[in-house]
Formats: C-alpha cells, sequence, structure tokens
C-alpha cells in the first residue's frame, strides 16, 4: 500500500511538473508618451498608447477603454502558442450612450484586428497591439490601431 501511495504522489508530482508556471520576469514600466496621440509608424496608425491597471479606463471623449481583468497564461498550452502569455480582458464602451461595444481577452504579443466586429470602426479603432502585461503589478501596456 506504501508503495502504491509514493506511486501515486509520484505520478501527480510528474504531471503536474509539466504544466509547472515558467519564472517570469516581469515587464518594466514603459518609457514612453502614454495617452490619445496619433502618429504613424512604417504605415501603421497608431491613436494612442496606454497603461492601465485593473479596473482602469481611458477615454478619448467618445469611447473608453477598460481593463476588466488580467490573468496568467496557460502554463499547459504548447509551447509556441499565444495562451502561454498572460492577457487582459478589455471593455470598449461608448461614451454617448455607455454601451459595451465589445470585450474580449488579449494576449501579451499580440497584435492585430479587435475581433469585435464593426461596432468600434465608427471611431476607427480597428486593431490592438497588446505590448506587456505585468502581473504582479496589474497593469497592461497596449496600443489602438487604426
Amino acid at each position: 500500500m506504501k508503495s502504491f501511495l509514493v506511486l501515486v504522489m509520484l505520478s501527480a508530482v510528474l504531471i503536474r511538473g509539466c504544466c509547472s508556471p515558467p519564472a517570469r520576469i516581469e515587464p518594466n514600466l514603459p518609457n514612453e508618451a502614454l495617452g490619445w496621440k496619433f502618429r504613424e509608424e512604417m504605415g501603421v496608425r497608431v491613436l494612442g498608447s496606454f497603461l492601465l491597471h485593473r479596473g482602469e479606463t481611458t477615454s478619448n471623449g467618445k469611447i473608453q477603454v477598460r481593463v476588466v481583468d488580467i490573468y496568467p497564461g496557460d502554463s499547459c498550452a504548447e509551447a509556441a502558442s499565444y495562451l502561454r502569455n498572460p492577457s487582459a480582458k478589455l471593455q470598449f464602451i461608448r461614451l454617448s450612450d455607455q454601451q459595451v461595444l465589445c470585450e474580449n481577452r488579449f494576449y501579451e504579443g499580440q497584435s492585430g484586428n479587435l475581433r469585435c466586429g464593426l461596432s468600434l470602426s465608427e471611431f476607427d479603432v480597428l486593431g490592438i497591439n497588446i505590448s506587456a502585461v505585468n502581473l504582479k503589478d496589474g497593469w497592461v501596456f497596449f496600443e489602438l490601431l487604426s
């Protein structure tokens, strides 16, 4: 019986070991200028760069972006999968009527379309670049793209 218990415990440790979270070095605060400041870089139109903590918002008077929550990555996901990266759930709200237009989870290192349909195109918000997620301090650094 004792050897069976040891075998079960060893198996549990080995199985969990494959999914142990890797040592993570949290990103530093960015040095970039923050806010709704339009710029164009190599043909990419950036509406602004933002650093928001969990629960914080930013707005340009027409649309508001809110960080709903921040999540660690899934250490059991495949090695090259973006699911291993930490992520943030963002909400996009039209200020005129407080309508939530989009709520999605975005992963660190992810760049591309917002996957929100046409609801944000009226505000010229078409894409996002998630540059960094800091789990320890609870913030996300991202850019909105046009």
